[in-house]
C-alpha cells in the first residue's frame, strides 16, 4: 500500500469480511460509509435517510461526500472485474478494503479470486436469473446503493467503455477481426508460465491429472473443465508424468482463452452492471389470519409493518429482522377492525411492494 499509493504504511488499515460481519470488530468507518451510500439511494427514491445517518441536504450532497471517501472509478473497476471473471466466492465473502486514516478514503482490493474463470461460473452474475447474486451484499453493497444515482450510473458506463471498447484490458474483437486485447494478454501470460509449469509437473505423481492435483479436496469444482479434455491413456509406451499435467494445463487454459473472452460475455457483463430495472424483485410479506391472530411472514432482510393504517416506510417502530434468506414471522392480535400494512427491505434501501389487508375480530 505504501509503495503503490505513496503514503506511509502506518496510515493504512486493512479490513475484510471477518471484521465487517462481527458487530464487535466492525469498523465505524465502514458503517458510516455504508449508511451514507444507502442515503444516496433512499434520497434518490424519495425516502428518508436511516436513523443516525448524516443529514445531507440533497442526494447530490450525499454523493459528493461518498466521492471523497471512496476511489469511485477504482471501485467500479473492482466490481466489474469480479463480475466479468465470474468470481464465485464473492461479494459476501472474500473481500478486503484498505482505509487511509489521513485521507479518509476506502480502496477495495482483489482478494482470493481462485474460484474465477471456470465454465461453471461463466454466467454466474451475467444472466438475467443470476443478476440478484450481487445482492448477496458485502463488497457490492455500496455499488448497489450508488447505482440508484444517475451520476454513478454514468461513471459505470464510462468504466465499461474504457475496459471493453476500443483497446481496453477486456476488449474483444468478434471473429474475423484481429486478435483481442484480452485474448492476447491471456495468451502471453500463459506462454510465460507454461515452461515453468512443465518443469514443475514432471515431479508430480501419476495418480491424477494436473486439475486433480491443484484442486485437491475441491476436485468436484474443476471436474466440469476436466470433462472437456481428452483422457490420457497412461499405458502408452514412453509416457511421462509431465505429459498428462501439461496436456491438461494447455487444454484448460485454451478453453478459457476461447470461451471466456467473447463479445457475448462483454454484452452480458454490461447488462449485469447497468441493467434496467436495476432493483431486484423483493418478495413482499404475506399476511394471513388464524382466529383472532394475524400472521405476517417474510423472507430475509427486515419487515416494516403497521396496524393503524400508517405507511410502514415512515413508521418509527423498529423493524422485525431475520437473517438473510431465512423465513420469519410476526404475530399480532386482532382486537378490533384493523388494517395491516407491511413491506420488506433488504440492504437498508431496497423495498418490496406493499401488502395491505383489513381484518375484523371473529
Amino acid at each position: 500500500m505504501e509503495e503503490y499509493f505513496g503514503s506511509s504504511a502506518a496510515d493504512w488499515q486493512v479490513w475484510g469480511n471477518d471484521e465487517i460481519y462481527n458487530p464487535v470488530t466492525q469498523p465505524v468507518q465502514w458503517r458510516t460509509l455504508l449508511t451514507n451510500c444507502r442515503s444516496v439511494a433512499r434520497l434518490q427514491n424519495g425516502h428518508p435517510v436511516e436513523t443516525g445517518a448524516t443529514a445531507f441536504a440533497s442526494t447530490a450532497a450525499a454523493y459528493a461526500w461518498i466521492s471523497t471517501r471512496m476511489d469511485l472509478p477504482a471501485y467500479v473497476d473492482y466490481i466489474l472485474t469480479n463480475v466479468h471473471l465470474g468470481n464465485f466466492d464473492w461479494p459476501a465473502n472474500n473481500f478486503r478494503f484498505a482505509y487511509n486514516s489521513i485521507t479518509g478514503r476506502h480502496v477495495f482490493l482483489p482478494w482470493d479470486m481462485e474460484r474465477s474463470l471456470d465454465w461453471s461460473t461463466d454466467s454466474y452474475y451475467t444472466t438475467p436469473e443470476n443478476h440478484s447474486r450481487l445482492h448477496l451484499g458485502g463488497a457490492a453493497e455500496p455499488f448497489l446503493a450508488l447505482r440508484e444515482y444517475p451520476d454513478f450510473r454514468t461513471l459505470i458506463s464510462q468504466r465499461l467503455t474504457a475496459h471493453f471498447d476500443t483497446a481496453g484490458a477486456y476488449f474483444h474483437i468478434p471473429a474475423g477481426g484481429t486478435a483481442s486485447v484480452a485474448k492476447t494478454g491471456w495468451t502471453n501470460q500463459i506462454n510465460a508460465f507454461s515452461p515453468l509449469f512443465e518443469l514443475e509437473s514432471g515431479r508430480w505423481s501419476l495418480t491424477g491429472t494436473w486439475l486433480d492435483t491443484v484442486s485437491g479436496l475441491n476436485k468436484s469444482f474443476y471436474a466440469p473443465i476436466s470433462s472437456k479434455t481428452t483422457a490420457f491413456q497412461r499405458s502408452e509406451p514412453g509416457f511421462r508424468p509431465s505429459d498428462a499435467q501439461l496436456g491438461d494445463w494447455n487444454r484448460a487454459t485454451g478453453w478459457i482463452r476461447d470461451n471466456w473472452f467473447t463479445a457475448a460475455r462483454i454484452a452480458n457483463t454490461k447488462t449485469a452492471l447497468l441493467r434496467t430495472p436495476y432493483t431486484p424483485a423483493i418478495p413482499p410479506p404475506v399476511i394471513s389470519r388464524f382466529g383472532n391472530k394475524a400472521y405476517l411472514y417474510y423472507q430475509g432482510g427486515e419487515m416494516f409493518w403497521t396496524f393503524d393504517g400508517s405507511d410502514p416506510m415512515t413508521n418509527t417502530r423498529p423493524p422485525f429482522t431475520a437473517r438473510d434468506n431465512i423465513s420469519a414471522h410476526k404475530t399480532e392480535d386482532i382486537l378490533q377492525p384493523t388494517t395491516f400494512r407491511a413491506r420488506t427491505r433488504i440492504l437498508g434501501f431496497l423495498w418490496s411492494n406493499e401488502i395491505q389487508v383489513t381484518y375484523s375480530p371473529q
